[in-house]
């Protein structure tokens, strides 16, 4: 889609758009969204891959998120995953399908051993 987006009824599906895509009161959006801004005052359920996500005072976004930045009005509501990973927001051009890593990848790619703290303590010191 070129040009802004205005959604005020119900869709379940993919939007790709090349600008903005804003979500009103009554607008209930299901799906993988894909644009440079998302301001959502209604509901969003499924992937976003966006620049800047705002979730407006009721809002409600129910999603896994890949964006630079993210603000979440406090009357508003976010349930989900949000990353920042700019290699990933430069390589969604050619493969958006492939934005998270989710399952046995991702456990794959954690690390053997992770270390809190290194300071001397009450349990951690010499």
């Amino acid at each position: 889609m070129h040009g802004k987006v205005h959604v005020d009824g119900v869709i379940e599906g993919k939007i790709d758009a090349n600008d903005d895509i804003s979500i009103g009161k009554h607008g209930q959006v299901t799906g993988l969204v894909k644009a440079r801004h998302v301001h959502v005052s209604g509901c969003l359920e499924g992937e976003v891959i966006c620049d800047v996500l705002f979730v407006e005072a009721g809002g409600q976004v129910r999603a896994r998120v890949l964006s630079r930045k993210m603000s979440v009005d406090p009357r508003g509501c976010f349930q989900g995953e949000r990353r920042e990973q700019i290699q990933q927001v430069l390589a969604l051009q050619e493969a958006p399908e492939k934005a998270f890593e989710f399952g046995v990848e991702a456990i794959d790619s954690l690390p053997d051993r992770i270390v809190l703290g290194s300071g001397r303590g009450k349990y951690g010191g010499k």
